[in-house]
């Protein structure tokens, strides 16, 4: 698992409800989600179809960035991955097929907008809204701080590594931040200068 995990013993106040997992991560198993997307991406290739933005990030989002984020809301987690290696390799090449086939339109940009995007909503629903609990004071918020910090570094991995193809085409051409780099000031900027967490600088 990208940047390692721990578990850490849960505060003895209780914090803000988590947002629950999409319905469709629940009806769906791991070895059934990779399934379809092993066929998807298959077929697709096999017929050199285009796969259109909204098509496509439909997919990263939901079989990818959400299944990421339900990973790390899972307290017994340990070092589970996400993907298996298929799966990852599916994904990743959902999102290289639509930035780098000949013929089809480069969605490079739009697809670094929306990674950004996904980033930004991930610290605001998964840090910045449980840690506004007015209950969680003292040790139990810095805990919950620490905790927060160290599932970002892990979402941050993952997107990197999924989104790689943005770093080595996209963001060289352009002279525009990695993903990581993006990430690590996301969390400055979304998480640590939010309310209550401007209060401890």
């Amino acid at each position: 698992f990208p940047g390692g995990s721990r578990t850490l013993t849960p505060g003895t106040t209780m914090a803000a409800e988590e947002p629950p997992t999409p319905a469709t991560l629940q009806r769906q198993s791991s070895h059934d989600r990779e399934q379809e997307l092993i066929k998807y991406i298959t077929d697709k290739c096999a017929a050199r179809e285009e796969i259109e933005l909204e098509e496509g990030w439909k997919i990263l989002q939901e079989k990818g960035i959400d299944v990421v984020t339900a990973t790390l809301q899972e307290t017994d987690r340990m070092d589970k991955k996400p993907f298996g290696n298929r799966g990852y390799s599916s994904l990743y090449t959902v999102g290289f097929n639509m930035c780098s086939c000949a013929n089809t339109p480069d969605r490079s940009e739009d697809l670094y907008q929306r990674v950004n995007d996904a980033m930004a909503r991930f610290l605001k629903e998964h840090v910045v809204e449980p840690l506004l609990d007015p209950s969680l004071v003292g040790v139990a918020m810095l805990e919950k701080f620490s905790k927060a910090w160290h599932n970002h570094k892990i979402m941050t991995k993952w997107i990197q590594q999924l989104f790689q193809h943005l770093d080595r085409g996209y963001v060289l051409n352009s002279a525009t931040e990695s993903l990581t780099s993006c990430g690590m000031k996301k969390f400055l900027n979304v998480a640590v200068r939010s309310a209550p967490l401007s209060s401890l600088q």
